[in-house]
C-alpha cells in the first residue's frame, strides 16, 4: 500500500506494482521503466515526467502496447495533454502526429523504417483508446 506516498524521482524500475495502491501517490519524475502496473490503482497519482519506458500499464491512466522493436506507453496530464512514449523517446502526442521523418530518423538509424509502418496504427490506437486523465480521483 503506497496510497499518498511521496514517490517522487525514485527509481522503481522493474518494479512488480501488480495489484498494488498508488492511490494519490507523487511519482512525477519518477523511474517507472519496466515497471509492471497492471491492476495497479492509480486514481489520483501524480505521473507527470514520469519515465513509462516499457512499463505495462494498468490500461487506465497508463495504456501500453508493443509494436515490433519498440514499447509505446501513453499517459493523459489532467489538463488532457496526451504524452506517448515511444522506445527511450517521450514527447506530446501532437509532436508525434506532426512528426518529421528527419526527426524520426534522427532518434535511431531504423525508427523512420518503424514509423512509416507503425506510426499510423499507433496514433489510431492512441485515439481510439485514450488514457484517463493521472491526478483524477473518479
Amino acid at each position: 500500500n503506497f496510497s499518498g506516498a511521496n514517490l517522487r524521482g525514485a527509481d522503481l524500475s522493474r518494479a512488480n506494482f501488480r495489484g498494488a495502491n498508488l492511490r494519490g501517490a507523487n511519482l512525477s519524475g519518477a523511474n517507472l521503466s519496466g515497471a509492471h502496473l497492471s491492476e495497479t490503482d492509480l486514481r489520483g497519482a501524480d505521473l507527470s515526467g514520469a519515465n513509462l519506458h516499457g512499463a505495462s500499464g494498468n490500461m487506465l491512466e497508463v495504456k501500453s502496447a508493443s509494436f515490433d522493436t519498440w514499447p509505446i506507453v501513453w499517459t493523459q496530464s489532467p489538463a488532457g495533454i496526451t504524452t506517448l512514449q515511444i522506445g527511450c523517446e517521450c514527447h506530446d502526442l501532437e509532436k508525434w502526429r506532426n512528426a518529421d521523418p528527419r526527426w524520426i530518423r534522427a532518434m535511431d538509424r531504423n525508427a523512420a523504417e518503424w514509423w512509416s509502418i507503425f506510426g499510423q496504427t499507433i496514433l489510431a490506437l492512441v485515439d481510439l483508446s485514450p488514457a484517463f486523465p493521472y491526478g483524477a480521483q473518479s
